[in-house]
């Protein structure tokens, strides 16, 4: 009896511990941003690697009830390849930074969402499993 209290008790602390990790930040490698706006937005988005911000900044208009994907950047390190992550999105008067959601994994074509009041962060492309 004692060793069945033991056990649970002991599983119930490790669990616990386990559920307490956060999970990383997810890394945004490219995004779609839907305009459900009557008018047309101007969207700037910033990206950053593994060092920190990069002075890389794309910007595209989205016309009125329309969406625009964009591509996936890489950084040329030398020996190797890496990819830039969306570090922020701004369109018109609103922004976000990343992190845009927990997550484990590198999202490739992340939905965003302008409102007439705000810019969300909808989340991973339904396709991508």
């Amino acid at each position: 009896m004692v060793s069945m209290i033991t056990f649970g008790l002991g599983a119930l602390l490790l669990i616990s511990t386990i559920s307490a990790i956060p999970y990383p930040s997810a890394d945004v490698k490219s995004a779609v941003i839907h305009n459900n706006k009557n008018l047309p937005v101007r969207c700037t988005i910033s990206w950053a690697g593994i060092d920190g911000p990069l002075e890389i900044k794309d910007t595209i208009t989205i016309e009125s009830k329309q969406s625009k994907t964009v591509n996936g950047r890489d950084i040329n390190m030398g020996s190797y390849t890496a990819f830039a992550r969306i570090s922020t999105i701004q369109c018109g008067a609103f922004s976000l930074n990343a992190p845009f959601h927990a997550n484990r994994m590198v999202k490739a074509l992340w939905q965003f969402r302008v409102e007439e009041d705000r810019l969300l962060s909808v989340g991973p492309n339904p396709l991508d499993s």
